[in-house]
């Protein structure tokens, strides 16, 4: 009896074959030399039987001579059947090996079949759709071809969804041989030292194009002439200009596992003479953190007792680090006695790279995250060196350290004056979209030769006679007499270091820097082109005038977002996407009345994103009185001007019926209008609607698409919604495993509702292990985020001893904490349970807030006497609040006054049992 090979044994054993015979064919053959870049590019277009391409053809030709132009030896192939791509494969992998850089670019039909994904060479037929390894290319195989090649970085770009290639009477049933056959690629595991463009999110279709190249390839091709983007920031630009190009509709998407920085278009570094003049003294750690003022803000204290959750979840290796974030976070604490004797008997453990758990990295994270110490945040890299944080603490790390480089200030306040002649070097620091950049200039009217220009930007001279005049390469060694000299980079530059070089002649002053005498001065600048602190850390997603992908509100840092912004605004205060941005970080930092002043100002200059702002303040009442009639009348202002949050804010005011009854095809068609645009908040409203017929009819795949969209884009909604999709078994198998893996994603990222699903599973009934402990940990953390669940969760928890210690007074404080979110469900539920506890439980709960306050109420004991009463009494009166109140009122208040609540809590989509405030947090 013959025992059938498994698919993947014949994949792998074929191309292994494949290899071994070029190998001994062509035993001479000795692989790229060091330092080598090679590129197979390959573009299908005229397939036999399938659907015809326009244009991967010429997709792969314009490609392949942009990659030629960067030095890489170029392989291109047209229009290949299975065997030439396999054959072609396998030389590349030979030709490439221990090459610096192995690349290999598709362009054509790609499917997936049972998860796998599949290129379409141009003989592949559908009648053999059934069994795809026979007329297709595993992608798989092309990943193998890759790293056979050993290089030092390996590079797989697929343009590979188009239009479905099936023909109509067989696309919409979309299966072969009782299996969906899908056009979209699915995401790829087990990927590590390559990187992996896709053309648009996996699962989505590309588009062929109407042009002579398809919107991802003419972007791909425009980014890589852009000079010094690193390839992650590469590949961010490509995501742009093809979301603009498509109107949102595509989305490209990569994954890597890259150890470092890769440069297709490196900048060429010229030979300069080092300047004869010392630098000016750098910038000290502590000159630094004074300067930027980051500090951490003092826990509330109802928040140490979520701090104790956390620390308590983490396993005993974990602890040494954790214990030490605690104490800076909480040096006075209620648990520090515990915590040091934690610390001091655990601080020998020595901590192996890689062994720690990776559910504990998001534990340890919210606590060292919040210390502001550069010294744990090295450690926790040390232990997660490739975790999710990895780039949150990194710029934490520079942000608190001294990274300050030498400003041109320094420059030209250098007062040791060069001699004559000498070779001076300058840095201009150009902040992308804030116009033109001026050199300072000792004397003018000054008289220079420029001898080179940029390569990324433009020269702007300011001539006698008040005329400018942009250089171009004819005014080289010619000499000018100018009153002003500014750059402007080139548009599409997002990053990149950019040198020219200039001669100056004068008497007795120099062009950047004093001279004591007459001097000639040749000046090499390097203008060095990049984001402002103030876009990396509070640019808002979707902002059509921002400068940068952006940020979603959760992932705003106030600590450093604030003062970043604050400095954007000092320097360029005619810039109004810097006041908006700096309001951004403030009402992250809940400092809603300063923001609102900031979002008038910039709106008033002209952003349109300001809009949508001022449209949320006035509708949650942040900063504002509340006034629906204001919110929508900014909303629609700013969706009419192109903004998406708007657009998406017309279409929650219209489901929810904010202005009478819900008009659900208005709200359909304003929510289509942001989805257009790219805005994944509108797809997991969409999502949601197909999911609940709420407007639309029922349709589970749709708002999977719509959800897994989201989810690709990095919303942490859409994380959140994937989870609830298989929790549930929507669309997809019901699979505890995936939902709790897009449930923790979603959580990491700060999405509200996550922990509390998490929660739910770890309680059981959801196919997970029950585990109570950990169920209290992500109750803890909805707390955290503002969720009033958590909090009502967190009293039922203590009360009953679930996964924690049975304590009715810490019980009653959380209870307390829920109902101080009028209105809801949480706040119900709380004030019930709150009544259900022992009194002097409450009594106690209440003594010991008003202490916290510094009323006198003597020893907490939980009996209601004189002195509690009267400093109840008092602590009403100076709130501004009556004399009378409940003990849960009275707790209730004494909370909010230590522990302000979130201003709102967004969900956009689904949460759990149907509980979806109407909130939509998106500033």
């Amino acid at each position: 009896m013959v025992e059938k090979i498994p698919h993947g044994v014949v994949r792998y054993f074929t191309a292994a074959l494949a290899l071994l015979l070029l190998v001994l064919l062509c035993p001479g053959s000795a692989g790229a030399a060091a330092g080598e870049r090679h590129a197979l590019i390959i573009g299908n277009s005229a397939y036999e039987t399938l659907r015809p391409l326009r244009n991967p053809s010429s997709d792969a030709r314009l490609t392949g001579d942009a990659l030629r132009d960067l030095d890489f030896h170029v392989e291109i192939l047209i229009d290949a059947d299975k065997a030439t791509m396999e054959q072609a494969l396998a030389a590349h992998s030979e030709r490439a090996r221990d090459a610096e850089i192995s690349l290999v670019y598709f362009a054509g039909h790609g499917v997936q079949f049972e998860g796998v994904n599949y290129l379409l060479t141009t003989d592949s037929a559908l009648a053999a759709m059934g069994d795809p390894e026979s007329t297709a290319i595993d992608v798989s195989r092309v990943v193998q071809a890759v790293q056979a090649s050993d290089p030092t970085v390996g590079v797989i770009i697929l343009d590979a969804c188009r239009d479905n290639p099936l023909p109509p009477e067989i696309a919409p049933a979309g299966y072969a041989g009782g299996t969906a056959l899908t056009s979209g690629l699915a995401r790829l595991d087990g990927v590590s030292g390559l990187l992996i463009a896709y053309a648009t999110a996996p699962g989505q279709i590309a588009y062929d194009g109407s042009g002579a190249n398809s919107p991802f390839a003419a972007a791909l091709v425009q980014s890589l002439e852009q000079p010094g983007l690193e390839i992650g920031l590469m590949f961010r630009d490509v995501r742009r200009r093809v979301m603009e190009m498509t109107a949102g509709a595509q989305i490209p998407w990569v994954e890597e596992a890259l150890v470092s920085p890769l440069y297709l278009n490196p900048i060429e570094e010229p030979v300069v003479a080092e300047a004869e003049d010392p630098a000016a003294p750098a910038e000290t750690v502590e000159e630094r953190r004074d300067r930027i003022q980051i500090a951490t803000t003092p826990p509330a204290p109802g928040q140490e007792e979520l701090d104790w959750l956390l620390l308590a979840a983490l396993d005993e290796e974990r602890r040494p680090l954790g214990a030490e974030a605690y104490l800076k976070i909480h040096p006075q604490g209620a648990h520090r006695a515990a915590v040091e004797e934690m610390a001091r008997t655990t601080r020998g453990l020595v901590i192996a790279e890689g062994e720690a758990r990776p559910e504990d990295e998001y534990k340890l994270w919210t606590l060292v995250s919040r210390t502001g110490d550069p010294a744990l945040l090295e450690r926790f890299l040390a232990l997660y060196p490739e975790g999710d944080f990895v780039e949150d603490a990194r710029l934490r790390i520079a942000t608190l350290t001294d990274t300050a480089q030498a400003t041109q200030d320094a420059a030209i306040d250098d007062p040791a004056p060069p001699r004559n002649p000498v070779t001076q070097e300058a840095a201009l620091d150009v902040f992308l979209g804030t116009g033109m950049t001026t050199f300072s200039l000792r004397q003018r009217p000054t008289t220079v030769t420029f001898t080179s220009l940029p390569q990324n930007g433009v020269l702007t001279v300011t001539n006698m006679d008040g005329t400018e005049t942009a250089l171009t390469p004819d005014a080289l060694g010619e000499p000018v007499t100018i009153t002003a000299l500014a750059y402007r980079p080139a548009q599409g530059v997002l990053e990149a270091r950019d040198r020219f070089t200039l001669g100056a002649v004068e008497t007795g002053r120099g062009l950047l820097v004093q001279a004591a005498e007459p001097e000639t001065i040749s000046y090499t600048v390097e203008a060095r082109v990049r984001p402002h602190d103030c876009d990396l850390l509070a640019g808002a997603r979707f902002d059509p005038q921002g400068v940068v992908i952006g940020n979603y509100p959760n992932e705003i840092v106030p600590a450093l977002a604030v003062p970043a912004c604050e400095a954007a605004v000092a320097e360029f205060p005619e810039e109004p996407r810097f006041k908006f941005q700096l309001a951004r970080a403030l009402t992250a930092a809940e400092r809603h009345g300063e923001a609102l002043d900031l979002y008038i100002q910039a709106a008033e200059e002209g952003h349109v994103t300001a809009l949508y702002a001022l449209g949320a303040a006035y509708e949650f009442g942040l900063g504002v009185e509340r006034d629906i009639d204001a919110a929508v009348g900014f909303y629609r202002e700013g969706a009419e001007k192109g903004d998406l949050y708007a657009a998406n804010s017309m279409g929650r005011i219209f489901q929810n019926g904010v202005l009478g009854e819900p008009d659900m095809e208005a709200a359909l068609n304003w929510f289509l209008k942001a989805a257009r645009g790219g805005h994944t908040f509108s797809y997991n409203h969409l999502g949601t609607m197909y999911l609940e017929g709420n407007g639309v009819p029922v349709d589970h795949e749709k708002a999977y698409r719509l959800f897994d969209a989201s989810a690709n884009a990095g919303d942490i909604y859409g994380f959140n919604n994937m989870g609830l999709m298989y929790d549930n078994g929507y669309f997809v198998q019901q699979d505890p495993e995936a939902a709790r893996h897009w449930y923790e994603r979603a959580a990491r990222g700060g999405q509200p509702q996550a922990p509390i699903n998490l929660a739910l599973m770890y309680l059981g009934d959801h196919g997970l292990e029950p585990d109570e402990a950990e169920a209290a940990f992500w109750f803890g953390e909805a707390a955290r985020l503002g969720n009033p669940w958590g909090y009502a969760n967190l009293g039922w928890a203590h009360e009953n001893g679930r996964g924690v210690a049975a304590d009715p007074v810490k019980a009653a404080e959380f209870y307390a904490r829920a109902a101080g979110f009028p209105g809801t469900d949480a706040a119900a539920y709380a004030e019930r349970g709150f009544e259900g506890l022992p009194r002097a439980a409450t009594v106690r709960a209440l003594q010991e807030r008003l202490a916290a306050l510094d009323y006198e109420v003597g020893e907490p004991d939980g009996d209601w006497g004189p002195n509690t009463e009267q400093a109840a009494r008092a602590f009403l009166a100076d709130a501004g609040g009556q004399a009378e109140g409940t003990p849960v009122d009275i707790l209730s208040t004494l909370t909010l006054a230590l522990t302000p609540p979130e201003p709102c809590i967004a969900t956009r989509g689904l949460t759990i049992a149907g509980r979806t405030p109407e909130t939509d947090c998106a500033i």
